[in-house]
């Protein structure tokens, strides 16, 4: 974990407000107010776009494993009240987050419901809390408004089992997902109850969504859905893990962006391989730029290890620099908390009860420590390549450069440069950077300028990095 520990002690030391840019961040299993606090201290002055958060519904509270962290992705209505909060809670971190300047986007579980094993605890997370009634599965739902009766899911009429056969796409779209009750979507009267819950999330500010398991949504389905709307998001996003046997997600661009798997297990392998010379192809032949979500990993892939995740310290934060370089798609970064990797199951720091810690405690984030949360998206190399994507934009790539191995470096059509150690060697080289001359601040310190800088002769920029080391330089942080 190394340079992603103990952020939180050092003093908060940040520049004047950065442009928007494009980047978001998941705040994982964050409660509300800590998110609230986390817009106006932090990611509206560094300049993010938008914050995705958990799923804001009610969900099953499943003491009996400890509250795991997927118990919020088993819905039990779509009452906004969540271990992150209730409505209340909600509506006001929506609007202090919109006046920061920073767009919410909810993490929206539509495919299905709870599922309920023998034995389980049959509550929600809402006060009172909503009962799960079994009927062989679960059978009742009540939602706001109406609910969901027993001919609602699709697993009664069609498929009344998990998914076996994951090329079958029939079957991932009709049958259960993890044992989790399957909704039918094909459903006018369903359509309408899903619209109704996606509506109330925007009604109280909401800009954007990230439709949970939309490759298990028929698309024709999942359009109508969207098309009852009674206004549009700001940002649809479709997480859709792509299979060669059966889908690359693109039939799903016509409602939105789609996830892009494909580029994190990419990035994992290059970095893991220490073949960073690979990482000048890294898109192609993924889906087009302007539909691609794209991470480094997310709450799922940092528990199977299919994708690098903080646990990989310095080869974590350099595929972060990477991506945030690379004009391609719009990333999103993950910040999650501390679990064993014996215990991928385990829920967010919490009381012995299940409450969830704070981030935030008299007025600083010391719950961004060795023991509880991450907070990866505070390390300073992150904050300032907010900065650099956002200035360098759309800029293609140029005077890129490579040792053949874990070597690299190239250009932003003279708005930024960027170089990269993943070697076991002293990167030393003499590089053209197409960048005006001048001495430029390294915008992956903590203090800029401050901490190291580098100065571009002739256009030319002399590098001497150990390894595991980088840089970044952009046109608008330069030194007096």
């Amino acid at each position: 974990m190394g340079v992603l520990r103990l952020l939180w002690l050092l003093p908060l030391l940040l520049p004047a407000a950065s442009p928007a840019g494009d980047v978001t961040v998941q705040l994982f299993e964050w409660r509300w107010e800590d998110v609230a606090l986390e817009c106006e201290r932090y990611l509206g002055p560094v300049g993010f776009k938008a914050v995705q958060i958990s799923p804001p519904q009610e969900h099953r509270v499943i003491e009996e494993a400890g509250h795991p962290w997927w118990q919020r992705y088993q819905p039990v209505s779509y009452r906004l009240e969540s271990r992150s909060g209730d409505r209340a809670a909600l509506t006001e971190m929506v609007a202090r987050c919109r006046k920061a300047g920073v767009e919410v986007y909810a993490d929206a579980v539509i495919n299905h419901m709870s599922g309920l094993p023998p034995g389980g605890s049959d509550l929600g997370s809402g006060n009172p809390p909503t009962l799960i009634r079994q009927y062989g599965k679960v059978a009742l739902y009540p939602t706001d408004p109406g609910r969901y009766d027993r001919i609602e899911h699709a697993h009664i009429q069609w498929c009344d089992h998990d998914i076996r056969d994951w090329c079958n796409g029939w079957e991932v779209q009709t049958c259960e997902l993890l044992g989790l009750d399957d909704l039918n979507t094909g459903s006018p009267y369903v359509q309408q109850e899903i619209a109704g819950y996606l509506d109330d999330l925007l009604g109280i500010g909401i800009a954007g969504l990230r439709i949970d398991a939309a490759k298990h949504i028929w698309t024709g389905e999942l359009g109508a859905i969207l098309g009852r709307l009674s206004t549009p998001p700001a940002f649809v996003v479709q997480e859709v893990i792509q299979n060669p046997c059966h889908t690359d997600g693109s039939e799903y661009l016509a409602h939105g962006s789609v996830t892009e798997f494909r580029y994190a297990w990419r990035l994992a392998e290059q970095f893991r391989s220490g073949d960073l010379a690979g990482l000048r192809t890294i898109d192609q032949g993924l889906l087009p730029s302007t539909g691609a979500l794209v991470f480094v990993d997310n709450h799922d892939t940092q528990r199977e290890g299919s994708t690098l995740s903080y646990r990989e310290g310095r080869r974590y934060l350099q595929a972060v620099v990477f991506m945030l370089a690379w004009p391609y798609g719009q990333p999103r970064l993950m910040s999650g908390y501390h679990f064993p990797a014996t215990d991928p199951d385990q829920g967010p720091p919490a009381t012995a009860d299940g409450t969830t810690l704070s981030v935030w405690r008299n007025g600083r984030p010391t719950g961004c420590n060795a023991s509880e949360w991450v907070c990866e998206h505070r390390h300073p190399a992150v904050r300032g390549m907010v900065g650099f994507r956002a200035e360098t934009g759309d800029r293609p790539v140029t005077h890129w450069w490579d040792d053949g191995g874990g070597q690299i470096a190239f250009g932003r059509d003279g708005a930024g440069f960027v170089a990269i150690n993943g070697s076991t060697s002293r990167l030393q080289a003499t590089l053209p950077t197409g960048m005006p001359d001048g001495l430029y601040c390294d915008v992956t310190r903590r203090s800029g300028c401050t901490d190291r800088s580098w100065r571009v002769s002739a256009g030319l920029i002399t590098l001497d990095l150990p390894p595991g080391d980088l840089l970044a330089i952009r046109l608008g942080a330069t030194s007096p």
